[in-house]
């Protein structure tokens, strides 16, 4: 009996447990707000501010340039980005772009 409380401590423990690093991905949700919201000016030979989003697809990538996605993070958190005369995103998608990005960041650790 102690054995199968234990088991079944456990198992509701790891369902609990915060998500993992497979749910922590940039993919499908951080290029598809990317698509939406920013890679119509921030891409091909001339993007805006000589900033090209179109690289940013992994959170190997965000990674290796993490200095340059602490300024897009702030002029997103800040609604600077994007541009009032845009589409702006929900604010609640706006939150879990800026939360992904930074729960990236916090499972690498610092720079």
């Amino acid at each position: 009996m102690k054995y199968v409380l234990f088991a079944f401590c456990s198992l509701i423990f790891a369902l609990s447990a915060p998500a993992t690093e497979a749910t922590r991905t940039f993919g499908e949700f951080g290029t598809e707000f990317l698509q939406q919201h920013c890679i119509d000016c921030h891409s091909g030979d001339a993007p805006e501010g000589e900033l090209s989003l179109t690289e940013f697809t992994t959170n190997a990538s965000l990674i290796l340039a993490r200095s340059k996605w602490d300024s897009i993070l702030q002029m997103v958190d800040t609604g600077v980005m994007p541009p009032a005369d845009f589409v702006q995103p929900a604010p609640d998608r706006r939150r879990n772009f800026i939360k992904l990005v930074r729960d990236i960041f916090e499972e690498h650790g610092p720079t």
